[in-house]
């Protein structure tokens, strides 16, 4: 208890000056996290003429919380789902961005006289955005709904799993001070395993939990299991070696593909918006004048890098993906900055010993300027495009042209190269699954049961146990040859010639199936290799004739499929490229003050009014594709609607309108309850309380009255007053001083 009062006094000096600063700062339309940082520079101990934090550890053990709780929300905003619908634009841009970005830190590092870890982490804290920084500037500008932020947004979620798995990376990197490539590729292989495995668990067990648990889940019982979890799998990465932020976006993703994903994200945003404003303040703390002041060459050279190297690296990327040269700019210049991933990335490397203290707060001011810079950059993708396309060589344009429409043409694919996508992917899910249970034997059951059996018993039992586990899933190997057995049989008829494709595909699986008994046999008893196949052939076929534990696989399978598709997604739709007048897709939510509650399509008429029309309406686990005319708009209703720019900005204050405008509300009146009692002259006496009009007449209420010392509560329309009768009236004095008389 001796070190409560001096954390309650540290946490009351950042947080009301962070109060004090983000005010200012949305005051001045910049983003939030400008004013924490602010907040951690008043009260950090660089600023000794201020007031200052007396026990930054505790500040900095807060902000590490800050970090699982930042990402845990990025999580459920993430979903693996979502990776499909990026597209390759997403995926080609971030990593163009990536491998450009990162050897340009690298290099400038290098140049600048800094050690090896330094340039390491700095390529790493360049190649990564700022969500909440773009979030904020395509608010502020309202170019939110415009085509090209649906490239950006798609390009920062492949950049959030990179940031990602460059922490468990560069942890390697920093622990064993070496490029060793054999150490780099057994985390990359750890690393996909402990994400693969505990996805498909996950997936197969939590949204079933929730299911079976919805009526005992209130707020309070799920924001308990959903941080539960987190800490959980935070646990769980520690003990494989990871790092704590990989469990809590990997926890959070899972819980993305669950329908009370909505509802966990809305309760655990307050914990973020705390922890995640004292990280920002800690990151704060960290500068230092002094160590600004003789970094100034750094902080410039940093600075362009990140305002024109970056910027050109992802206009290239998405050039390169084929979208037109309008949209490679505007996105390349959204994309010129950097924020929150970085500091994390700094502050894993201060965490680990590896990178000078000097790194840190570099970092900070180049975030700082290039944050300050983004609403400008993002202005002046229109004229900078209108200035390109005037001077731009004729042949340069049509080059431009037909990567855009060459990449954009729709490709058809084959029924045997779809399923032969769906077998490969089975079977890599199948062999994760495989190498998870025989690893999860090896390090974990086998120890704990030699703790409480003899050597021999144990092996006996773990081996048991684990062929148990593992005896389905090599039976779905061999029996489930295609997803379709009608698709297979096809396939086989149609390529006589490429046939070899298919028996090799199923001679892959036999061999995993031999090798995997092979490894677990030979690890609990040493047998020959020639005893071991024996007895693996006798045991695998044993189980293949035992149907019954196929079918138990095969709905295993199913409520995983289940489970993972059960939420309501956003249909998934694809515009051409080579459309005119940037149509695309996007998604509102029907405001409380919207004009379109309660009214049906028909009577919106948006078609002829703004020139939209709705594709899909998602209404709480719900989703009406392709609504008809008699459907009706509520709050809340999330709509995907297709549009150009122009008709998207439009249309964007009807859907989500804030607030009334030029409306008067009535005057709020200072209600009390009264007491009234009827006399024989009253000119209520003998009259219904409909006809006494209480409401319109004198704007009172009657919520109950007194009659032969009994008291009747909320009367209904037909009641009749008597004389003597005590009504029980809400109103204001004036009004009711106004009925007494």
């Amino acid at each position: 208890m001796g070190h409560l009062p001096g954390l309650i006094a540290d946490l009351a000096l950042i947080l009301m000056t962070g109060a004090v600063t983000t005010i200012l700062f949305r005051r001045i339309k910049q983003p939030v996290v400008l004013g924490y940082i602010i907040a951690g520079i008043i009260t950090g101990p660089h600023t000794p003429i201020l007031v200052t934090v007396q026990n930054i550890h505790n500040i900095e053990i807060w902000g590490q919380i800050g970090v699982v709780f930042l990402l845990f929300g990025l999580g459920l905003e993430f979903s693996f789902k979502k990776l499909r619908k990026v597209g390759k634009t997403g995926t080609i841009t971030a990593v163009t961005e990536l491998i450009v970005m990162f050897s340009a830190g690298f290099i400038a590092g290098y140049f600048m006289g800094w050690n090896l870890m330094n340039s390491i982490f700095l390529g790493g804290m360049l190649t990564i955005s700022s969500t909440s920084i773009i979030i904020k500037a395509f608010d502020d500008l309202g170019v939110k709904k415009q085509k090209f932020t649906t490239v950006v947004f798609g390009v920062l979620v492949v950049e959030d799993l990179i940031a990602v798995l460059q922490l468990v990376l560069l942890s390697t990197i920093a622990i064993t001070r070496s490029f060793d490539g054999l150490e780099l590729g057994l985390s990359i292989s750890k690393l996909i395993l402990f994400i693969s495995f505990w996805f498909i668990v996950g997936i197969f067990l939590i949204p079933s939990f929730f299911q079976k648990a919805k009526k005992m889940l209130g707020d309070e019982t799920l924001l308990i299991i959903a941080i539960g979890l987190c800490f959980g799998m935070i646990f769980l990465a520690d003990m494989m070696g990871l790092s704590a932020a990989l469990g809590a976006f990997l926890m959070g993703s899972i819980l993305a593909e669950t329908i009370e994903s909505e509802k966990i994200m809305k309760l655990i945003t307050p914990l973020k918006y705390l922890f995640g404003a004292v990280f920002f303040v800690s990151v704060g703390m960290l500068v230092d004048f002094n160590i600004l002041s003789n970094n100034i060459l750094p902080i410039l050279v940093i600075t362009l890098l990140v305002l024109f190297i970056k910027t050109f690296s992802a206009g290239f990327g998405v050039l390169i993906s084929g979208q037109p040269l309008k949209t490679a700019i505007q996105t390349g210049l959204s994309l010129s900055q950097i924020g929150e991933f970085s500091f994390i990335i700094a502050s894993l490397g201060l965490s680990l010993k590896v990178i000078d203290s000097v790194l840190y707060p570099i970092i900070v001011a180049v975030s700082v300027i290039t944050t300050f810079t983004t609403p400008f950059f993002i202005n002046f993708s229109d004229p900078l495009y209108n200035f390109l396309n005037r001077k731009l060589p004729p042949h340069w344009k049509r080059a431009l042209e037909q990567l855009s429409t060459s990449a954009a043409q729709p490709t058809d694919i084959s029924l045997k190269r779809k399923y032969l996508k769906k077998y490969i992917t089975r079977t890599i899910i199948y062999l994760i699954l495989i190498v998870s249970i025989l690893l999860i034997s090896f390090l974990a059951i086998e120890p704990f049961l030699k703790n409480f059996l003899p050597n021999l018993a144990a092996r006996i039992v773990s081996f048991s146990i684990t062929f148990i586990m593992i005896a389905p899933i090599l039976g779905a190997l061999i029996m489930n040859k295609m997803a379709s057995k009608m698709d297979f049989n096809q396939i086989w008829r149609k390529n006589k010639i490429k046939r070899h494709v298919l028996v090799i595909l199923i001679l892959i699986r036999i061999l995993i199936i031999i090798l995997a008994l092979t490894i677990l046999i030979t690890h609990y008893f040493s047998f020959t290799l020639a005893i071991t196949l024996a007895i693996l052939i006798g045991l695998f076929l044993f189980f293949v004739a035992s149907q019954r534990n196929m079918k138990n696989f095969m709905k295993m399978e199913e409520r995983f499929l289940h489970n993972l598709n059960r939420r309501s997604a956003i249909p998934e739709l694809r515009i051409p490229e080579d459309l005119t007048q940037d149509i695309h897709l996007d998604l509102f939510e029907i405001s409380i003050y919207s004009e379109c509650i309660g009214k049906s399509l028909e009577t919106l008429d948006l078609r002829h009014e703004y020139g939209v029309n709705i594709i899909s309406i998602m209404r709480g686990n719900c989703r009406i594709d392709l609504p008809q005319k008699d459907d009706v708009l509520f709050p809340h209703d999330k709509i995907l609607v297709v549009g150009n720019d122009q008709q998207m900005k439009k249309v964007k204050p009807v859907f989500e309108r804030e607030e009334f405008e030029n409306e008067s509300c009535p005057t709020a009146l200072t209600m009390d309850i009264h007491q009234i009692v009827l006399q024989n002259d009253s000119p209520f006496i003998h009259k219904t309380l409909r006809e006494c009009k209480f409401g319109e007449t004198y704007q009172c209420l009657v919520i109950g009255y007194h009659r032969d010392n009994q008291f009747i509560d909320n009367p209904p329309s037909n009641t009749i007053f008597e004389p003597k009768d005590i009504l029980w009236i809400v109103g204001d004095k004036e009004s009711v001083a106004r009925l007494s008389t």
